[in-house]
């Protein structure tokens, strides 16, 4: 708790003697006793000004003994001596707490207050700011703030006490309703569509909501206080068209004006607000909502901060977004200061001319160009709503000539011709919504088989281009040169060989495969390229890239790999067995789906290379790619749909294929794959994830992908992402398509992929 001294600011000069004795007044009807010298420390040259006062003040109610009696400034009483009551404590007990919401500095419980047997809300520190000074004291200053501010737009506190081990903690009311920020999501949520009388209705609730938050606001600057951090999180609904301003706990203190003074309302003193008048913009409230001066550090902030901080509220229930373009802190911070956001009917054209002015003049960047008051905010909107002039905008002459005519019509004609055009509307409105809800339905899943049909030729046409360019690649006839074993004798093809297929970086093989590697790198990307001599045992002969991150040459340069599905295009890895390697294959290749070393999902692409006259395979050149390397694989779509690839054929290969893992309806991309990888996978260990589609979802999508158009379609798909991210649980729309086999490939069969576009329903 802070003393009870009150802050005066950077300038005693800015504290005036009428400040000094509301506060006077208000601690001595309050029940303290307050020392003169202590109150004008901060101004002493007040204190006979102050002292003037005060005797004035005792004079004009002397001999009156239902009001307070001149002497000492302790001796203050506001009820006759023997009425008099001695120091009474007044306790409760709250029990059966449950956790509602976090915050920075606090977390929300709902009680049961055992007395009265009602529900309360319970606002306790988190537990790691108990031991801060001074996140204790802003806490504790909210409390006071929020429980002295008696006011209906204030949620009333009902006490303040201490846990022995969670530090202090209040009661207040709880209230039951969404804050304003999601009532104005609802209202410019895209579903949310309405007609343009439900919509006004709707405008008509946020502006009277707000209007009660700029009233609030105004008391609480009559009081001498400020909020400081005024934003749509911290206004709450009530069920009942409540309005409540919440968290106070940047609230500072300021002088008060004539206009302030002349309202009726007590200076408030407050023990914890330890903050000088006019206070500090450090530290204090939410960047997108705050003014200028507060965002650049200003020393000294006035209530006309509170009105920029009000004006970007309302420009968000406008428009549905917050002013500025940037979530980086540096270049917000820049915005804010200079004012740089678009009008309001730039972001919503279809806002009120007038509303957008309103919104302007609040916000505006010169403070004193601002509304004077909160109540002079409210006024404008009120006169908004009631079809009036409002001050900062001059109509047209058209809206003016409209009101003119709506206010004096004939009312026995404007009430027949609004029941002629509301049954002839009714009737017409029913039946277009009925056939725009159908169309609408019909134009969205006809878009869902499009786009997945789209997706998946993409990947088709992508597959088709990787292998025309390898096919490309095969047919240099330096390449069929350099592995066409020579016809001399053993001492002569190993010349050969080490003039040509050295495994040396600059060897002329591996020099031609980084080259035409780099040709296709950013059209068609690749893990790696790579080149297979047909000698009986598939030796990679060249690879590039060549080095591996260390600057090691790859290890599996110079190896053998006959046995691979990208060598023999027989749909399976052989297990290597002594005299019984396959021979190299003699057409375009996709291999199944595999996982890599790097973790990564991999296909491998391959041709033969042939000798040019006689057509002899003389080796295999291919690339091996990754799935994230696709492009039609990266393609972005609207927020809420997610695209997932599924290997929908069954496990090909023989009984001996140590590296067969069961690939029916395995997913192989997916949003959220990766995130699921990086979870629940080990780099330490080979153990792989590799979720699959329940054996009902690929029953049904395998019958699904290959059927006519309306019948690509599945309501109450569950994805099976959903186990690892909790965003992709619940029901989907889901569209599916075959991946049509490559041009090259398919005299041997489909693809095996299919493509899913899920949506939400």
């Amino acid at each position: 708790m802070g003393s009870s001294q009150p802050e005066t600011g950077n300038a005693s000069g800015s504290l005036q003697a009428t400040e000094l004795f509301d506060i006077w007044r208000d601690r001595t009807q309050a029940g303290e006793t307050v020392d003169l010298q202590t109150l004008c420390a901060p101004a002493p040259h007040l204190a006979d000004e102050v002292r003037r006062l005060i005797d004035a003040w005792q004079e004009l109610f002397r001999g009156l003994d239902f009001l307070p009696q001149a002497g000492s400034f302790g001796d203050f009483t506001t009820s006759r001596p023997e009425r008099a009551l001695p120091e009474v404590a007044l306790e409760t007990r709250l029990v059966r707490l449950e956790h509602l919401a976090d915050g920075g500095l606090g977390m929300i419980y709902r009680a049961e207050d055992a007395h009265l047997r009602r529900h309360v809300a319970v606002k306790f520190m988190q537990a790691k700011c108990v031991d801060d000074p001074a996140a204790r004291s802003q806490f504790l200053a909210e409390a006071e703030v929020t429980g002295r501010l008696e006011h209906p737009g204030v949620v009333p506190v009902y006490g303040v006490s201490e846990h022995p081990e969670h530090g202090p903690f209040y009661a207040m009311r709880l209230i039951r309703g969404p804050t304003l920020e999601e009532a104005i999501q609802r209202f410019h949520h895209p579903q949310s569509q309405r007609a343009a009388g439900d919509h006004a209705i709707a405008l008509r609730e946020l502006l009277t909501h707000f209007i009660a938050v700029c009233k609030t606001i105004a008391y609480a600057h009559n009081r001498g206080v400020l909020h400081c951090d005024i934003k749509p999180q911290n206004i709450i609904l009530g069920r009942y068209g409540e309005t409540f301003v919440a968290d106070w706990g940047s609230a500072r203190m300021i002088a008060r004006g004539e206009e302030e003074r002349s309202s009726g309302e007590l200076t408030l003193a407050f023990g914890s607000l330890e903050s000088p008048v006019g206070g500090s913009s450090q530290n204090t409230g939410t960047l997108p909502y705050m003014s200028p001066e507060q965002a650049a550090g200003d020393a000294v902030i006035t209530r006309s901060s509170d009105l920029f901080s009000l004006g970007a509220t309302l420009y968000v229930l406008l428009t549905g977004q917050t002013p500025y373009d940037t979530t980086v802190a540096t270049l917000l911070r820049r915005q804010v200061i200079h004012g740089d956001y678009p009008s309001v009917r730039k972001r919503k054209p279809d806002v009120s001319h007038a509303l957008a002015k309103i919104c302007q003049k609040a916000m505006a960047l010169n403070p004193a160009e601002r509304y004077a008051s909160a109540l002079a905010l409210a006024d404008d909107l009120n006169r908004f709503l009631a079809d009036e002039p409002v001050s900062c905008y001059r109509e047209p002459f058209s809206r003016a000539a409209g009101r003119f005519v709506r206010r004096h019509h004939r009312a026995a004609q404007v009430a027949l011709a609004s029941l002629l055009a509301i049954g002839l509307l009714t009737a017409v409105f029913v039946g277009l919504q009925s056939r725009l809800a159908r169309r609408e339905s019909q134009a969205r899943r006809a878009g869902m088989i499009a786009r997945v049909e789209l997706a998946a030729d993409s990947l088709a046409y992508e597959m088709d281009r990787r292998l025309w360019a390898l096919d490309a690649a095969a047919r240099d006839p330096r390449l069929a040169a350099w592995l066409e074993p020579p016809e001399a004798g053993e001492e002569k093809q190993d010349e050969a060989a080490d003039k040509h297929l050295s495994l040396q970086a600059d060897s002329p093989l591996n020099a031609w495969l980084k080259t035409t590697a780099e040709r296709y790198e950013e059209e068609l990307p690749a893990y790696c390229w790579f080149v297979n001599a047909a000698d009986g045992v598939g030796t990679q002969v060249a690879r590039y890239p060549f080095l591996d991150d260390q600057g090691n040459r790859f290890s599996s340069l110079g190896q053998h790999y006959s046995s691979r599905e990208y060598f023999h295009g027989q749909g399976a890895n052989y297990a290597p067995q002594a005299g019984a390697a396959p021979a190299p294959l003699t057409a375009p290749s996709i291999t199944r789906p595999f996982r890599g070393t790097h973790r990564e999902y991999v296909v491998a692409f391959s041709v033969p290379i042939r000798e040019g006259s006689s057509g002899k395979v003389l080796g295999v050149i291919g690339m091996a790619v990754e799935l994230g390397q696709m492009t039609a694989v990266g393609r972005s779509f609207e927020e809420g749909t997610a695209l997932a690839i599924v290997y929908a054929d069954r496990l090909a290969g023989t009984p001996d294929d140590t590296s067969a893992v069961n690939q029916q309806g395995l997913i192989l991309h997916h949003p959220a794959l990766q995130k699921a990888i990086e979870q629940h996978e080990d780099p330490q260990t080979s153990s792989l994830l590799t979720p699959h589609l329940s054996p009902e979802e690929y029953e049904k999508i395998t019958r699904m992908a290959p059927a006519t158009a309306g019948e690509r379609l599945l309501d109450g798909y569950h994805d099976v992402m959903g186990e690892y991210d909790p965003q992709y649980q619940g029901d989907w729309t889901v569209a599916a398509a075959q991946v049509v086999a490559p041009m090259q490939t398919r005299s041997r069969g489909p693809s095996g992929w299919t493509v899913l576009l899920q949506e939400r329903p």
